[in-house]
């Protein structure tokens, strides 16, 4: 067998292996013979089925086999002799296998195209200044969280036309890319009292009323809404179709001790003032969560497109073509240019996990894999007989399609301590804004992410 490293450029090249009949015929004529001791054939004993019967039906999968297992330990050899420090495993290029029933000797090619990458320093991480928002929280967004709240606990009954309070379920239609957000409720109430409201009421189920979300709830745009189109560029005179398909008319549950109770358990909140303030604490605690999400995010992106080191991009979409890429995904160099971030990322996150030493232990995934399973089906105190079965289930998550799911909990953990101790490096400004300005942030970021 020979193996050979040809480089195409400075970060890739292709392994090209040659096998003579030597390398693997004996290993496949051992197999064969196995095979046929096992054969059943009408009109033969057992054992005796000529072994060119056996060669037609088994021969190809068993040189497969045999070649699989001699490639596996061979390149891995061949890799650790010549000290290459690979991203991903080879991916073969060719395969061209000789015709198992022909008995001469014949030589197999194979190739296999590799990436590496050059090092890379990370320097200067103190002059990052990514910045960490903090979202002031109005009176009218606790306001319309409590609403919310009452609306949640109240009595709901679906009507057959529209009047002013009902809550709108339906699907919302962006007709400029025909893109559909199904689910959507729109709230009638935080609606504006002028002819843009009036369209909406007497509609019934089924029909399809088109809007401006500006004119229609003027600066107040609902969350509901915002969350659906956070994506969307915001126009005075952008029209949206919005085709009802529920009308809830709800009748909200009043500030009462039972309410308290019922949001936050019994005898945590004591009156409306303290109720209000229980609410807030929760506001802000998501938003929190998410400007944190959002920080940790712009701090990717700053601290990727402060290096610059080349990639095997041949390989890596390579790559993507056999993991990620569907023949009727549309966006494709989009989805391609995200693959090959996440990838630069991954490099990245791999330097700082060697370099600071950070080790992620079996315990740490059993933690992990326990908190995700019991955030999935929101569990609150777990009772007794699910928690004498969670080892078990736990052990069997783990397992899943050969540890899968262990790998993954594994770099997720990597890459949260990574970006801890990422965290620890920069120099961050803070600033507060309100909502709506922390929304136009994030579209910002999502342009900059494309262009990027």
């Amino acid at each position: 067998m020979n193996i050979e490293l040809v480089k195409s450029s400075e970060v890739e090249g292709l392994l090209k292996v040659k096998l003579n009949s030597g390398d693997y015929q004996s290993q496949v004529e051992d197999v064969l013979s196995r095979y046929r001791k096992k054969v059943h054939l009408k009109g033969f004993r057992k054992g005796k089925t000529p072994m060119g019967y056996v060669r037609k039906i088994h021969g190809r999968h068993v040189l497969v086999d045999v070649l699989q297992e001699i490639l596996s330990d061979q390149l891995q050899k061949y890799i650790q002799n010549q000290k290459l420090d690979l991203i991903g495993t080879p991916i073969l290029q060719t395969e061209k296998l000789p015709d198992v029933e022909n008995l001469l000797p014949q030589e197999i090619v194979l190739e296999y195209l590799v990436g590496w990458t050059n090092s890379f320093a990370l320097e200067r991480l103190s002059s990052l200044r990514p910045t960490q928002y903090i979202i002031r929280v109005q009176d009218e967004v606790v306001e319309e969280a409590v609403e919310n709240i009452r609306v949640r606990y109240g009595k709901t009954t679906e009507s057959e036309f529209v009047e002013d309070g009902d809550l709108l379920w339906g699907d919302l239609k962006d007709p400029s890319d025909e893109n559909t957000a199904k689910d959507v409720f729109l709230p009638t109430e935080k609606m504006q009292e002028d002819k843009h409201k009036e369209d909406f009421m007497g509609r019934k189920k089924e029909e399809t009323i088109s809007f401006s979300p500006r004119k229609l709830f003027g600066k107040n745009l609902p969350h509901s809404l915002i969350r659906v189109l956070k994506k969307k560029v915001w126009k005075e005179k952008g029209v949206y179709h919005f085709t009802i398909r529920r009308i809830d008319r709800v009748e909200k549950m009043s500030l009462s001790p039972i309410l308290f109770e019922k949001v936050f358990g019994k005898d945590v909140v004591k009156d409306k003032e303290d109720f209000y303030r229980k609410v807030r604490e929760q506001v802000e605690e998501n938003y929190q969560r998410e400007t944190e999400n959002f920080f940790l995010e712009s701090l990717k992106l700053s601290l990727l497109n402060s290096l610059s080191f080349p990639l095997p991009e041949v390989y890596i979409k390579s790559k993507w073509e056999k993991e990620i890429r569907k023949e009727e995904e549309e966006d494709s160099e989009k989805s391609y240019q995200n693959y090959l971030r996440s990838f630069r990322w991954s490099l990245v996150v791999g330097k700082i996990v060697r370099s600071q030493r950070i080790e992620v232990g079996d315990e740490d995934i059993i933690h992990e894999a326990r908190a995700m399973i019991h955030q999935r089906f929101q569990l609150g105190e777990i009772p007794q007989d699910l928690e004498n079965k969670m080892e078990e289930i736990v052990r069997n998550f783990l397992s899943v399609r050969e540890g899968e799911n262990t790998f993954r909990l594994r770099q997720r953990l990597q890459e949260r301590n990574a970006l801890s101790w990422l965290r620890t490096q920069v120099n961050p400004k803070t600033e507060k804004l309100s909502r709506e300005e922390f929304n136009e942030k994030v579209q910002e970021y999502e342009n900059a992410l494309w262009k990027s």
